[in-house]
C-alpha cells in the first residue's frame, strides 16, 4: 500500500504483532458495521481493544462474538476489562467468567482490583486459574479511588511477582 504524502518522513510503526509502541483503546461500543468502518483506517494502530465496564453485557451474545471475531481479522487482541473480573468475583461467579471467556475464544482477560481488595495469595491464585485455562492475563494494578498514597516497594514486589507467574502486561492505575 502506498501511503498518502509519502514524501513526508515519519517514524514508521512496526508491523504486528509487536513488542513496542503498542496502543490498547477501549471499545466504543459501537456496533458491527460502525465498528468495521473504524477499524478500516484505526486498525495498523491498534493492538489490543478493551471491552469496558460491562459494556458487553448489554450486547446480544451474538454480537459480542461478531465483535471479537473482527477485532481478530484486523489483529487486534480483545479482551474483558478489569471490572468484568470483579463483578464475577463479586457475584461468586469468577469460574463462569474464566469458562465464558475460553468457550468464545477470548484469549486475553484483564484483571483488577480498583473497586475491591484482594490479597497478593488472591490475586496470584486468580491469576493461575485464568492462565491454566489458556486464558493471558493483563494486570490493572492499583485502585480507582486511592485512600493513600502509592506504595513503591510494594507496588514494584507485587508486580514482579505477578509478571513472574505469567502476566503478559501490568497497568498501573494510580
Amino acid at each position: 500500500m502506498k501511503p498518502a504524502l509519502d514524501f513526508i518522513e515519519i517514524v514508521e510503526r512496526a508491523a504486528k504483532p509487536r513488542t513496542t509502541g503498542l496502543t490498547l483503546v477501549r471499545d466504543p461500543g459501537f456496533g458491527l458495521q460502525m465498528l468495521r468502518v473504524h477499524l478500516e483506517t484505526a486498525a495498523p494502530f491498534i493492538d489490543y481493544a478493551k471491552m469496558r465496564n460491562l459494556t458487553p453485557r448489554l450486547f446480544p451474545e451474538s454480537l459480542l462474538v461478531d465483535k471479537v471475531a473482527l477485532y481478530r481479522e484486523y489483529q487486534i487482541e480483545v479482551f474483558f476489562g478489569g471490572i468484568v473480573f470483579e463483578a464475577a468475583w463479586l457475584q461468586g461467579q469468577v469460574d463462569r467468567a474464566i469458562a465464558y471467556a475460553s468457550r468464545f475464544g477470548v484469549k486475553t482477560v484483564e484483571i483488577s482490583d480498583n473497586i475491591i481488595t484482594l490479597s497478593l495469595e488472591e490475586k496470584l491464585d486468580f491469576v493461575r486459574r485464568y492462565l491454566d485455562a489458556g486464558v493471558s492475563v493483563l494486570y490493572e494494578w492499583g485502585k480507582k479511588y486511592p485512600t493513600a498514597p502509592l506504595e513503591p516497594v510494594r507496588a514494584a514486589d507485587e508486580i514482579g511477582r505477578l509478571l513472574a507467574l505469567g502476566v503478559s502486561r501490568v497497568i498501573l492505575e494510580e
